[in-house]
């Protein structure tokens, strides 16, 4: 009788894999990589292309001598006009005029440009806010001014 339980057993064990075996598969959609014996996914690093870095636009070749520049005392200290006068004549701007602005309550220094003349306001700001610092006000003004771009110096 031991011999009939020993083979009894192994015919149940066999059903029972046989059934949890076809469950597997059925579930699994007949793939063995899917369903209950799916692989874990594991993180895999992806190479991120650098982003390319936006090249510097080409400036035109621009001539400080060219600009017509009106410098204004907007602090009320004596002289800043003329410091800011010498600082730009040492950079090659040659036609520049100074004054006092009509009043001084400026804290920062305002620099603007006609907009015919936009290609220099960033050249203006470059050349002056090692010395200055510059408002973010600044921006374009008539076309008609006198000069092609205005200098308000504030006392920061």
């Amino acid at each position: 009788m031991n011999g009939k339980k020993v083979i009894v057993g192994l015919v149940i064990g066999l059903a029972v894999g046989l059934i949890a075996g076809g469950l597997v598969w059925l579930v699994g959609g007949g793939n063995a990589d899917i369903g209950i014996f799916k692989p874990k996914p594991t993180a895999t690093p992806t190479q991120v292309p650098p982003s390319p870095t936006p090249e510097a636009s080409p400036t035109p070749d621009l001539d400080r001598a060219d600009l017509s520049i009106e410098i204004l005392n907007g602090s009320g200290e004596p002289g800043v006009a003329g410091d800011a006068e010498e600082l730009l004549q040492d950079l090659g701007y040659e036609l520049i005029e100074t004054g006092n602005a009509g009043s001084y309550d400026y804290d920062q220094t305002k620099v603007s440009v006609k907009e015919s003349n936009k290609s220099y306001l960033q050249l203006l700001l470059n050349d002056l806010k090692d010395e200055y610092s510059i408002s973010s006000e600044s921006a374009f003004m008539e076309e008609d001014y006198e000069y092609d771009a205005q200098i308000i110096i504030g006392t920061e």
